[in-house]
């Protein structure tokens, strides 16, 4: 019994523009199950990514013009990945809109002036308790 909404074609094997329809049509549903994300996103979302590195030898003269430039610049490896990575992280960041930026600005202001004033009314009350103490 055949799915709902399935079609059938049928192809003869003459019919070579019937095949490179069928073909192309197996492509686009192959292409639709794996959606394109980077690794790092994969990881962020916990999909399994799978990505083979190729790693190829380096010719020898260059190999031996390299090595002393490793050891020297290898402390700044760190930065490097830092960098990279912050990078990474900072692509993952959902930014706010404008009306959302306004509304945090209004809290932050709205924070800053209210403490403001129980410092302000706090420094007048210890104020005031010391000059009738001292009197």
């Amino acid at each position: 019994m055949a799915k709902t909404g399935t079609k059938v074609k049928r192809i003869k094997a003459n019919d070579s523009e019937a095949k490179k329809e069928v073909k192309e049509t197996k492509k686009a549903e192959n292409s639709s199950k794996k959606p394109k994300i980077s690794k790092y996103a994969a990881k962020v979302a916990g999909v399994e990514f799978k990505e083979k590195k190729v790693k190829r030898k380096l010719p020898k003269a260059l190999a031996i013009i390299i090595k002393p430039l490793s050891i020297i610049f290898k402390p700044f490896a760190g930065v490097g990945r830092y960098l990279r990575d912050s990078w990474k992280e900072l692509k993952l960041v959902r930014w706010p809109n404008r009306r959302e930026t306004w509304k945090m600005t209004g809290a932050v202001i709205a924070f800053s002036l209210f403490f403001a004033g129980l410092v302000l009314a706090l420094d007048g009350i210890f104020n005031w308790a010391f000059t009738t103490i001292i009197k």
